[in-house]
């Protein structure tokens, strides 16, 4: 198991901008559930990303050679973590990212459950981008708004990439160890509620991976899934 940052909470996505301050949202469950703050951990939309929207805030894109500015199409999450397991003569790091590119929902503390739904807002005044496109050309055929439990619409929380990121093994004792379901304090030999875990190879240095994106968007998927 991974921790995802700081229990009781997240901090905002890439819009409106990472590194703004951590949200509380309420007393983690359990109590002592475990955290990590060595990376950034969960990272949610909020409303933050609507105030940027509307004042015209821009981000760097990859695909174009200026900054572009924010849209409800670039309302996503991010969930960075850390991994490290050492110990018998082990060294064993991974900082992988999983990425949401079309979540349904976003955080308001106005509303009901304190979530928004993010396809309702390609129905107002902000800059929508090429999902809520989608949307509302569904809205032109149908005469409907897309509501966000609808398989058609492109806010279901289906496309999503996975990044090993850095990686590296340096192993001088045995290929199997044993730690708690945290990775931690791994032992040559088993210990009350271990888990037993198989490392191979040795590397001099570490690697980046960049892994791969996918759409498990199927015929009748719908948000919540």
């Amino acid at each position: 198991m991974i921790p995802l940052g700081r229990p009781g909470g997240f901090s905002p996505s890439e819009c409106p901008g990472f590194g703004r301050p951590f949200i509380n949202v309420a007393p983690p469950v359990p109590a002592d559930s475990p955290s990590d703050t060595r990376l950034l951990g969960r990272l949610i939309a909020e409303t933050g990303c609507i105030d940027a929207i509307r004042e015209g805030r821009t981000h760097f894109d990859p695909l174009y050679p200026n900054p572009v500015p924010f849209t409800v199409s670039d309302m996503d999450d991010f969930w960075f973590s850390d991994v490290q397991v050492t110990g018998s003569g082990l060294d064993f790091h991974l900082a992988p990212l999983f990425y949401v590119v079309n979540p349904s929902r976003y955080y308001d503390p106005s509303r009901p459950n304190r979530m928004g739904r993010i396809v309702d807002l390609c129905y107002t005044d902000l800059a929508g981008g090429d999902y809520c496109a989608e949307a509302l050309q569904v809205t032109q055929q149908t005469g409907q708004q897309v509501a966000w439990d609808d398989r058609r619409s492109p806010f279901k929380g289906t496309l999503r990439e996975y990044r090993p990121g850095t990686f590296s093994v340096r192993n001088s004792g045995p290929s199997t160890v044993y730690t708690d379901v945290y990775g931690r304090d791994a032992s040559s030999t088993p210990f009350p509620g271990s888990i037993e875990q198989h490392f191979s190879g040795n590397t001099a240095s570490e690697m980046y991976v960049r892994g791969s994106i996918k759409d498990y968007a199927t015929t009748g998927v719908h948000a919540p899934n």
